[in-house]
């Protein structure tokens, strides 16, 4: 199956395409101008996504729809490797560090499962905090929802890690999460 999925130029921008948007579906044409690519190349990879059980497809009219099958056997893992991979978090972390002296960057959340939820990045270092904010409402305006984040001190951070704080421990725990820096070593203490 993992030979089928990413044996093609192609077909990993449609992966990019269907992962980062799994409620929206596209025609044939929209996946050619959003790819790049020859409308031959693009069929040929919907119908081997297709045959594998990615894709899903439905007539309207004249016009075929593809959208992914979010029941995919590996749906979750493919839009966590893609996340990692790409996603928000060079964008995030680049911009993040460049706001001071940061030990820890993470992102959840509707960032990563595109689902709600309490939390989506936790900064921990000494910030510049209007820096963050100006970067965070940038994200949001371009992702199109709100960005809900932490901002702690390495210390406070420590301490809370320390005395088993329910909201880091809930985070660590139930949270879907990347890390995508970390000078802490935080394995080491989750």
């Amino acid at each position: 199956m993992l030979d089928q999925l990413f044996s093609s130029r192609t077909r990993v921008k449609l992966l990019k395409i269907f992962l980062s948007n799994p409620e929206n579906d596209f025609f044939v044409r929209e996946l050619t101008r959003l790819t790049d690519e020859q409308i031959n190349s693009v069929r040929r990879e919907l119908d081997n996504l297709k045959k594998i059980g990615f894709i899903k497809s439905r007539d309207d009219g004249n016009r075929k729809f593809f959208q992914v099958n979010q029941n995919f056997s590996i749906f979750e893992e493919l839009t966590s490797i893609f996340t990692k991979a790409q996603g928000p978090s060079e964008e995030i972390l680049s911009n993040i560090l460049s706001c001071g002296d940061i030990d820890l960057i993470s992102i959840s959340g509707k960032l990563i499962t595109r689902t709600e939820s309490n939390l989506e990045i936790l900064i921990v270092g000494d910030v510049k905090k209007e820096q963050v904010q100006n970067f965070l409402k940038k994200l949001e305006e371009d992702r199109a929802h709100q960005v809900r984040y932490a901002i702690f001190t390495r210390e406070d951070f420590m301490f809370r890690l320390k005395c088993r704080d329910k909201f880091i421990e809930n985070y660590f725990k139930k949270e879907k999460y990347v890390v995508i820096y970390d000078k802490i070593m935080i394995n080491k203490f989750i």
